[in-house]
């Protein structure tokens, strides 16, 4: 497959083949990913959510947020507005010491082309994206649009 590979890894999802949302379990995934492979996680588990998406980032990888996986904050705290799930998850980037990335700098990463005029533009809350930094080799970075 050319590049770039994009691939979720999808923890806690009931039904066909249900990984344990677990560090265990991610790092299970992301060790037999192919060596070229850009991912993200999406979990449905809102008990492990936030831990699950901060063992990604820390991992290198990217991070599906959004109302469909998860639309809790924290301790069942439920998110009014997708932009308060992705800031979370830029604050977990943050501390981490991951940028995250912008708008143009996604569409390289991803292979997608350069926006034009023409481009239709995706509200910030849509995809959080975070910059690789020390991945072992892999490219996994994913975009936000604003």
């Amino acid at each position: 497959m050319p590049d770039p590979l994009w691939i979720t890894l999808f923890l806690g999802w009931p039904g066909g083949s249900w990984t344990p949302p677990t560090a265990a379990g991610l790092q299970y995934l992301v060790n037999n990913l192919p060596p070229r492979a850009n991912w993200n996680m999406s979990c449905m588990d809102p008990s492990v959510y936030w831990s699950v998406v901060a063992h990604s980032i820390a991992l290198g990888g990217n991070v599906r947020i959004g109302m469909e996986d998860c639309p809790y904050l924290e301790n069942g705290e439920f998110a009014t507005t997708n932009a308060l799930l992705v800031e979370k998850a830029v604050r977990i980037a943050n501390e981490v010491g991951r940028a995250i990335a912008s708008p143009d700098e996604a569409r390289r990463m991803s292979g997608l082309p350069e926006r034009t005029a023409a481009t239709p533009v995706f509200h910030r809350t849509q995809v959080a994206a975070i910059k690789s930094r020390g991945s072992g080799g892999r490219r996994t970075d994913t975009a936000r649009e604003e």
